[in-house]
């Protein structure tokens, strides 16, 4: 069977119809049942008011997703989140058809590959708390079906370009990307059938395109003492552990599922002998071999995160390798697979509408917390709320201050960990002048320990305002005391000084 060419043929009508709906339907049913953001919102935003070429976690893509919520006042903060996290979802599905037709040279196949993804939760909700991973499920299908394409045995010359692109683009989403174009490296090296690549000038502009996209993250880990690489090396100790294989089980059983599925069928997975299938194949499952080795010897936290991108390569891969599957036992399979996803996001709104474990309530305080800290200043300065220090809580202003205001914490490199937030040259004068809210730790009363994080690096800042209420994480909890305290903007004659501690 002849293997479908893009652009030639199109994804069909249907295709981009399915897309929009999934698109629509998760991102108003994520936003109206989520209480709140993950804590990786509030890092994204603060990433995105830095605008450096870096984070302490991660690249600097991560940051300019969230520059058009700071250009945008009238966009909110949930909506916003949700609605970038399945519109990625969506590209990448698109990717994984596309990669899959690509691959098999079947629209049926394709289909079910995409059909497939409905037995996994993680491009539903598993996704959902982090900042970085439902990047590469939008990219990392396009990174392997333009290499598909480029290592093609008549590629067009806009292959190699555009796959460093996207490669850039995905390294700059988690250094992760890096396992696979390591592996593809030592591909072109060590296959005579590659190695000729080093001989094409496109392949040698596509090296240049992608190090014009990584080198000033480079810059900038050498500067902030290898930060990322800092803050993996602080969650993990060696220890030969069983939560990786544990974990893999958990990411990978929709793929033996399906396996499982297409045998019932009548069908067969065949492993191929040459071609782009081949290399994509070893591509995929040399990073991950290696990923899950590193997991098994060191035990941390961030296991099963690690491990969920894979999931959205593996399941094209896995039908691309079909064959001897008839025609109507595919289509009964596909139908199947179909049916399944009104009914996980009818099961997803029908656990938030039980309010099971708390779910649709947890945490949702901060919400209410924000909006009380910010109508504090306003009552007391006529100036925008530009800058917000202290405890934890004052961290969750960044993302729900409507003013959208920086932390004062500053960058730290004497410290056992780096801090997750902070703003990049902030002086004395510019808080003097901007004026700052602080936010005492959760549990403390307005004394000057409640802001011990302030005076570690602003010793000389007074507050002339304070105000004693209390934060409650979520309806049920405890009423926890925290300390509000204003110093003014230098410019505000607003700022009602008699006010003081006592």
């Amino acid at each position: 069977m002849t293997t479908s060419r893009w652009p030639h043929t199109a994804p069909p009508l249907p295709l981009i119809l399915w897309l929009f709906l999934y698109a629509a339907l998760w991102t108003c049913a994520a936003r109206w049942l989520n209480p709140a953001l993950p804590y990786d919102a509030v890092e994204a935003v603060n990433w995105a008011q830095s605008g450096e070429w870096g984070s302490p976690k991660n690249p600097w893509l991560v940051g300019v997703m969230m520059k058009p919520l700071l250009s945008f006042s009238t966009l909110a903060p949930d909506g916003y989140w949700y609605a970038t996290h399945f519109i990625a979802v969506t590209f990448g599905m698109l990717g994984v058809w596309m990669l899959a037709r690509r691959l098999s040279g079947r629209d049926d196949l394709a289909w079910l590959a995409l059909m497939a993804l409905n037995l996994s939760g993680i491009i539903n909700f598993d996704i959902l708390p982090y900042n970085d991973n439902y990047l590469l499920v939008a990219l990392w299908p396009w990174l392997f079906f333009i290499l598909a394409r480029a290592l093609d045995s008549d590629p067009p010359r806009w292959a190699w370009p555009l796959f460093a692109l996207v490669a850039g683009l995905a390294t700059m989403a988690k250094y992760s990307t890096l396992a696979s174009l390591g592996a593809l490296f030592w591909l072109t090296l060590l296959c005579a059938e590659h190695r000729r690549l080093y001989r094409q000038p496109t392949f040698w502009l596509a090296i240049a395109l992608y190090l014009l996209l990584v080198i000033p993250n480079v810059l900038w880990l050498v500067t902030h003492e290898y930060s990322a690489f800092h803050w993996v090396r602080v969650q993990i100790r060696p220890e030969l552990n069983l939560r990786a294989t544990v974990a893999l089980l958990s990411v990978f059983y929709p793929c033996l599922l399906l396996a499982l599925l297409v045998y019932l069928c009548g069908g067969r997975l065949r492993w191929p002998s040459s071609g782009p299938l081949r290399s994509l194949l070893l591509l995929f499952l040399l990073p991950l071999a290696l990923i899950y080795l590193w997991l098994s010897l060191y035990r941390g936290e961030p296991v099963t995160e690690w491990l969920q991108p894979f999931v959205i390569l593996a399941i094209p891969l896995l039908c691309a390798t079909i064959h001897e599957l008839p025609t109507t036992p595919l289509r009964r399979l596909t139908r199947g697979l179909l049916a399944l996803a009104p009914l996980v996001l009818l099961g997803y709104v029908l656990v938030y509408h039980l309010n099971l474990r708390d779910c649709r309530e947890r945490w949702s305080g901060v919400k209410t917390f924000s909006a009380q800290a910010q109508q504090f200043w306003h009552q007391h300065s006529a100036a925008p709320l530009r800058l917000v220090g202290g405890g934890y809580l004052h961290q969750w202003l960044i993302l729900y201050g409507t003013d959208r205001p920086r932390t004062i914490q500053p960058w730290a490199v004497d410290t056992p960990r780096p801090p997750n937030v902070y703003t990049p040259g902030l002086t004395l004068a510019e808080i003097r002048r901007s004026g700052v809210l602080l936010v005492g730790e959760i549990g403390m009363r307005c004394t000057r320990e409640a802001f011990m994080p302030v005076w570690q690096y602003w010793p000389t800042l007074q507050p002339q305002i304070y105000h004693q209420t209390v934060f409650i994480a979520q309806p049920g909890a405890a009423a926890q005391p925290v300390c509000l305290a204003i110093i003014a903007p230098d410019a505000a004659d607003s700022i009602q000084r008699d006010q003081r501690l006592h």
